[in-house]
C-alpha cells in the first residue's frame, strides 16, 4: 500500500513538473516580445514616445525627490547630476 502511494505521488510530481515547464515555455514567448512591439501593438505609440515618457517620468521623479531636501547620502546620484 505504501509503495503504491509513493508511486502515485511520484507520478503526480512528474505530471506537475511537465505542466509547469509547458507554462514556463508559454510565458517566455510573452516575455520575449520587446518593448517596441508591445508599444506599437497595444498602446499604438512609437518606441520614441515610450522613451520620451520614461525620460519625463524620471526627470519629474528626480525633481520631486530633490525637493524633499534629503541628505545627499540617501540619493547621491540625484545631486551628482545637478
Amino acid at each position: 500500500n505504501y509503495q503504491k502511494l509513493l508511486q502515485q505521488a511520484q507520478s503526480d510530481i512528474a505530471q506537475a513538473q511537465l505542466r509547469l515547464s509547458e507554462q514556463q515555455e508559454g510565458y517566455q514567448g510573452v516575455i520575449a516580445k520587446n518593448r517596441a512591439d508591445i508599444a506599437q501593438a497595444k498602446l499604438r505609440i512609437t518606441e520614441q514616445q515610450v522613451a520620451n515618457f520614461k525620460f519625463d517620468f524620471l526627470a519629474r521623479t528626480r525633481t520631486l525627490v530633490q525637493r524633499q531636501n534629503l541628505n545627499n547620502e540617501v540619493f547621491p546620484e540625484l545631486y551628482e547630476e545637478s
